[in-house]
């Protein structure tokens, strides 16, 4: 740490994610880090120095963004350690330097508020004011500095006088102790004056941060207070409401929709019917390219075993690649529609505003909103949804999280899904549409169930307090959505075209040797006999033979699922003299209703794919917590299944 030394004052630049901190730090340092256009680019402390007009040198700290002072992410607590003065590798902080945001003045200056309660010296520096006079926003610097007890600079990108400014002002910054503080609850209130520390913002840290260091203030602050927490954020923006006569605001396009939007009762509305929207879609819009693709394949297989003369590669061809991969691309349209929603929903800005709606409820569950883009990228697949809860700061919620992401319906889970529904209601879209809502909105209860218990029982911790950011509507942004959906496509067609083209010919191989004379049923090949050894464990589920083989397979990829009997079904309608080549479309007709239903539950827990298990290994750094899901998650869909076939026999209710 050559820069930061005893002799020269040190000042610190703190901000919101990408509220421009890097941009001024570059300019007045004069270096040259790289500013990103996302949340959270600066995750270590950059240091850099530059000269007063006065020719004093200034020690400048560029600190990670963030959106309060007491969440309880390692650049939180690294914040607080230097406006504490905590932090042995730099001196005590001279001042601090607030980067604001102009065009969302609200949510930045939530910062601002408690910064200013350490008595520090405080510079506001106001970025984007292009950008917010164009929304409305006007900036009084006058009004703010006569509020908020401090100066207030507004700065332009390239323009030397700005900075300047910003340059003058440190040089005349002083602690101010006659600032007007923003007043809580009185039971906060008595808490704060209990403890005999220098700063309001130093007692407020204590208690919402260090509890143990004041457990009997914070013990019966929660007596006295249950929400005392949520209390003083609400004084916050309270404090902040009354802010608005220094800059004169109209009310936005985004603010009047979010009357709605964000209601508790209304919003619910506009989001069943975008999640009605999807269902009716997929199976309304995505059968007819559904059906293209059937067709295509079906001419290929007929094309295939009309033309070819060696007859173990026609049979590989037309019996074994081409069912077994075809009938898994052929859902790719529904897929790539799922795609398609999540992607224009976060372009144009309502999915953030879907987190802010559920977060009430996920806290009943023990998590906190955050995790809800985690959750939401698992209804893709589990593994980028495991990774994205690398976020979440607090390791119980961690780990809760990963717990339940594989319970949420993945899209490998979805032609498996399609193809049972078709099966259990063959006609009626619109009951397969509300067939389809109801697993997902039942897997996903169950996944936050799973959650809540853990969160009360092996994982139990505090909750986090964080504020959330919503950005304003904006229009779609097509070529980054579509771009998003060709690399979806080249992923599942890559996974079609390696993956389960190996399982289609291994499964063949199995299915086709060794070349023994067959019975009238079935074959004495190896998949009949791995199939017959598994059938005795699974005919309480009320299934065979292949579909034992099928659930195998599955465990590398789900949609082997459907190739595995893709492939099955084609061979012993050949073997029955009834094949067609042009019949590649997989039918599940002559199993009975409650084993479609068994199929569905299982599916549904089950917890199967490898990649999945691998990268759980990987975050949790557990074997044990592996095999604890493995069990528990297969444990549930076992049963699952189990109740529902036994019962069906019972009450002959199917």
């Amino acid at each position: 740490m050559a820069l930061v030394d005893k002799e020269n004052p040190v000042w610190l630049l703190i901000g919101n994610p990408n509220s421009g901190k890097t941009t001024l730090f570059n300019a007045l340092t004069k270096q040259n880090e790289r500013a990103f256009n996302y949340p959270g680019s600066t995750n270590v402390i950059k240091e850099g120095s530059f000269f007063s007009l006065h020719g004093e040198k200034y020690i400048l700290l560029d600190a990670p963004g963030t959106y309060t002072l007491t969440g309880k992410t390692e650049n939180d607590s690294l914040i607080r350690d230097l406006l504490l003065g905590r932090n042995e590798k730099f001196p005590i902080i001279s001042g601090v330097i607030c980067v604001v945001d102009s065009s969302n003045l609200q949510r930045n200056l939530y910062l601002v508020s408690q910064v200013l309660e350490f008595n520090i010296p405080t510079i506001i520096v106001l970025s984007m004011v292009d950008v917010a006079k164009q929304r409305g926003i006007k900036p009084s610097e006058n009004k703010l500095k006569h509020l908020l007890k401090c100066n207030v600079v507004s700065y332009y990108r390239q323009c030397c006088a700005s900075l300047f400014a910003i340059k003058a002002s440190i040089h005349v910054s002083k602690k101010i102790n006659d600032r007007k503080h923003i007043i809580f609850d009185s039971k906060i209130e008595e808490a704060i004056q209990f403890l005999p520390l220098k700063s309001r913002g130093t007692s407020l840290t204590l208690l919402f941060t260090e509890a143990t260091l004041a457990k009997e203030v914070v013990n019966q602050l929660n007596l006295n207070l249950k929400n005392w927490k949520t209390s003083i954020i609400q004084s916050r923006y309270n404090y902040l409401d009354q802010l608005k006569i220094a800059f004169y605001q109209k009310e936005t396009r985004s603010e009047i929709i979010d009357k709605i939007l964000l209601h508790p009762l209304l919003g619910l509305f506009p989001l069943l019917g975008f999640l009605s929207l999807l269902v009716w879609s997929i199976f309304v819009m995505a059968p007819i390219p559904m059906g293209w693709i059937h067709l295509t394949f079906s001419k290929l297989a007929l094309f295939v075993h009309n033309n070819i003369s060696t007859p173990w590669v026609s049979n590989l061809l037309s019996g074994g690649i081409i069912p077994g991969v075809g009938n898994v691309i052929a859902y790719l349209p529904q897929i790539l529609l799922l795609f398609f929603f999540i992607g224009f929903s976060e372009s144009i800005g309502y999915l953030p505003r879907v987190s802010f709606l559920i977060d009430r409820i996920m806290r009943q569950f023990g998590l906190h909103s955050r995790a809800f883009i985690p959750i939401l990228s698992s209804y893709a697949c589990s593994i980028p949804g495991i990774l994205a809860s690398r976020s979440l700061s607090s390791k119980h919620e961690h780990l809760s999280t990963i717990f339940m992401i594989p319970c949420i319906s993945c899209s490998g889970r979805l032609p498996i899904y399609m193809l049972l529904i078709g099966t259990i209601v063959p006609k009626y879209p619109l009951v397969k549409s509300f067939l389809l809502i109801l697993i997902y909105f039942g897997t996903t209860i169950c996944a936050g169930c799973i959650a809540m218990f853990l969160r009360r029982t092996i994982f139990k911790g505090p909750e986090n307090d964080s504020i959330m950011e919503l950005p304003s509507f904006r229009t779609p942004s097509f070529p980054h959505i579509f771009e998003d959906l060709w690399i979806q496509a080249k992923s599942f067609l890559w996974r079609a075209g390696t993956v389960i083209l190996f399982s289609s010919m291994i499964l063949w191989f199995l299915m086709n040797f060794p070349q023994n004379e067959p019975t009238k049923h079935t074959e004495n090949n190896y998949a009949t006999k791995i199939g017959h050894v598994l059938e005795p464990v699974l005919h309480p589920l009320g299934y065979d033979w292949k579909i034992g083989v099928a659930i195998l397979s599955s465990f590398s990829a789900r949609e082997n699922f459907i190739t595995t009997l893709a492939v099955i079904q084609s061979r012993e309608d050949a073997l029955n003299c009834c094949w067609a080549p042009e019949k590649t479309s997989l039918s599940l007709e002559k199993y009975p209703i409650k084993t479609c239903v068994g199929l569905l539950l299982f599916f549904a827990f089950s917890f199967q794919c490898v990649g999945t298990i691998i990268v759980v290994l990987k975050e949790t750094g557990s074997y044990r917590y592996v095999l604890y899901q493995f069990i528990f998650m297969n444990g549930i869909a076992s049963l699952s299944a189990l109740l529902v076939n036994q019962f069906g026999l019972f009450l002959e209710f199917w």
